[in-house]
């Protein structure tokens, strides 16, 4: 992005609080001297409760939060648009903190390939909108870039989203499905050529 004359700052959620539900029956507790954190190969790896990965995802959201929102004096010193990038599953947690505005607009949104992994596993009840729904409700200008190596669940909701921002002007909502995969420079290339497109036009700059 800096060959393009943009000033670009990279952050990565946190990944903590992965607890394995272990549940041990006491007959299988291992003598003294014995390995104590084996699975045997016929056992599946171990998944998480509905109550871990809520709480894993609402500390991965706050520590998101609370960076960005420290980034606020940073980003001044800077002139010209705000473009928030977010890809992957870190898209849909950014979704997420824009539709419940826990951090600041940006002039123009990216997702690229956008999903959330394990909301489904999560009780009904603590589920958030969906990412189609959550976008189709925010007044900003949002660009959806969809690549054939995305994770499935991205790439199965593509045409949800579509649906449902279809309503929007074309300067407030595009999806551009990309020809490149990521796995090499010029998938790249191409979805910077599209952001500096969609920006250029939506904010007029």
């Amino acid at each position: 992005m800096n060959t393009r004359g943009w000033a670009s700052i990279t952050l990565t959620p946190a990944k903590g609080l992965y607890r394995p539900n272990y549940a041990t029956k006491p007959e299988d507790i291992s003598e003294a001297g014995d390995e104590q954190m084996t699975l045997g190969t016929n056992k599946s790896t171990p998944k998480y409760t509905s109550e871990q990965l809520l709480e894993l995802r609402n500390f991965q959201q706050a520590a998101l939060s609370e960076t960005i929102n420290q980034l606020g004096s940073t980003l001044g010193l800077f002139p010209g648009a705000n473009i928030l990038i977010a890809i992957d599953d870190s898209a849909g947690m950014v979704t997420n903190l824009l539709y419940d505005k826990k951090i600041p607009n940006p002039d123009v949104f990216v997702v690229v390939n956008p999903y959330r992994e394990f909301e489904y596993l999560i009780d009904p009840q603590s589920q958030r909108k969906s990412i189609a729904e959550q976008l189709v409700t925010m007044s900003l200008p949002i660009l959806d870039l969809q690549s054939g190596d995305a994770h499935p669940i991205s790439i199965a909701e593509a045409s949800t989203r579509l649906n449902y921002n279809q309503v929007k002007p074309p300067r407030y909502y595009r999806q551009y499905q990309m020809s490149l995969d990521f796995s090499n420079q010029s998938g790249w290339e191409e979805a910077l050529n599209q952001i500096e497109g969609f920006s250029r036009t939506a904010i007029g700059r």
